[in-house]
């Protein structure tokens, strides 16, 4: 049941065969430290690497981070591109990866910033203002080390 293919949808495989040959040789020029390659290839993918971003980090300032940090990859392990895939699924990959680290790392310094000791009263909290309970206050450096 092999129906021959329309106008559109062979122009669109002919367009999607001359994008991947276009990407593979920016790839090859970026590889023989051509920068404007390098320029076209972020000018081509930047947008839709945004999108991706956005779509993971949620903000609008973070995504533009991590799309700057995922360029920056790109061109120090352009070298370690084999081809075995597109550029768009080996830019995509980098992509989701930094900002999953990006959501990783946020969330981390969020739970580290927010102490729950820091809301009780002054009188609960030893002299020195130091978040320690007072009724840990009597316990001396051998009997801590000791629990």
């Amino acid at each position: 049941m092999n129906q021959p293919l329309s106008n559109a949808s062979k122009s669109e495989e002919a367009s999607e065969g001359s994008s991947k040959k276009d990407d593979h040789d920016l790839v090859q020029r970026v590889q023989a430290g051509d920068s404007a390659a390098f320029r076209a290839l972020f000018d081509k993918y930047h947008r839709r690497a945004f999108a991706v971003a956005m779509g993971v980090v949620k903000n609008e300032d973070d995504a533009l981070d991590a799309v700057q940090n995922a360029f920056v990859k790109v061109h120090k392990n352009i070298d370690k591109f084999q081809g075995s895939s597109s550029f768009y699924t080996w830019l995509y990959r980098i992509v989701m990866n930094v900002s999953i680290d990006h959501i990783r790392k946020t969330s981390r310094r969020k739970n580290l910033d927010f102490d729950e000791r820091a809301l009780h009263e002054e009188s609960e909290v030893a002299g020195d203002g130091a978040l320690v309970p007072v009724s840990y206050t009597h316990l001396t450096l051998p009997t801590i080390c000791s629990v």
